[in-house]
């Protein structure tokens, strides 16, 4: 049968859908509790260490451009490698990071994975 008409939509494509949107409310909720527990920047140390760029605040051992302050929530376990959605609503599968930290994490992925801050699509387990 060949249509004389190409098709055409009645409404708009939604941009996400009902679940996603339902899960995203709760990532919302989930973020603004663990920022709430987690002020301080949990993986600068751990970057200072491998880069030996270390500075000491405090007492405690940061990497020179760490902000000290965390203001995001990384997942180690990223959403494109886990095995469901309800891994982003795991406090294991975060850390609270200021953002020189979380770019570091992205810009070098290897040596992210080697400290721990990211997680090999290969292994799942957190």
């Amino acid at each position: 049968m060949k249509r004389k008409t190409p098709l055409r939509r009645k409404t708009r494509l939604r941009a996400k859908s009902p679940k996603r949107l339902a899960l995203d409310e709760k990532r919302r909720a989930f973020v603004a509790e663990q920022m709430a527990k987690r002020r301080w920047c949990e993986a600068c140390e751990r970057i200072g260490d491998h880069t030996g760029d270390v500075k000491v605040v405090g007492g405690f051992r940061r990497w020179v451009h760490c902000a000290l302050f965390s203001t995001e929530l990384h997942e180690p376990l990223t959403r494109a490698r886990a095995p469901g959605p309800e891994t982003i609503l795991d406090p294991a599968n975060s850390v609270a990071i200021c953002p020189f930290g979380h770019r570091w994490i992205h810009d070098h992925p290897a040596a992210a994975t080697q400290l721990g801050l990211l997680i090999p699509s290969g292994r799942l387990s957190l």
